[in-house]
């Protein structure tokens, strides 16, 4: 678990080392606590130890491990109110596309994340979402 620091934790789940960089160091630089996944099975298990205010994951992660691992976050009982940040290298339309089929396929209620990003995101826009998403970097 993070070391308390009075700062919110969100959780990035990217397997791209040049976006955990860019991820972490952004989050970091407004106040945030970054903890870094590079896979959606490392993401989920991570996710119930240290319990972020946010989740940031890579909605392409190899062999639908983004996908996966949204599906279940948002079946989760413990996990399932903690907002995700999607970030993906295709568009909503075909993402959203694909999760449905997978839904389908999976007989789940279809799930939507809190936000939705191309890659790269605007680092302005991203932090205007987590800040919103989270609460601000402040604990609490």
């Amino acid at each position: 678990m993070p070391p308390q620091t009075g700062k919110k934790t969100v959780l990035i789940v990217d397997e791209e080392l040049e976006m955990q960089v860019f991820l972490s160091t952004l989050l970091e630089s407004a106040g945030f606590t970054p903890v870094v996944a590079g896979s959606g099975a490392e993401g989920l298990e991570t996710a119930e130890r240290i319990r972020p205010a946010l989740i940031i994951l890579d909605a392409t992660l190899p062999m639908q491990g983004g996908a996966v691992m949204f599906r279940k976050l948002k079946c989760h009982k413990d996990l399932c109110a903690i907002p995700v940040v999607l970030l993906s290298s295709v568009d909503w339309h075909a993402y959203h596309h694909f999760q449905k089929i997978q839904d389908t396929q999976a007989d789940a209620a279809p799930a939507e994340p809190e936000a939705f990003l191309n890659k790269p995101p605007e680092a302005a826009e991203l932090l205007a979402i987590v800040s919103e998403l989270a609460g601000g970097a402040a604990a609490g």
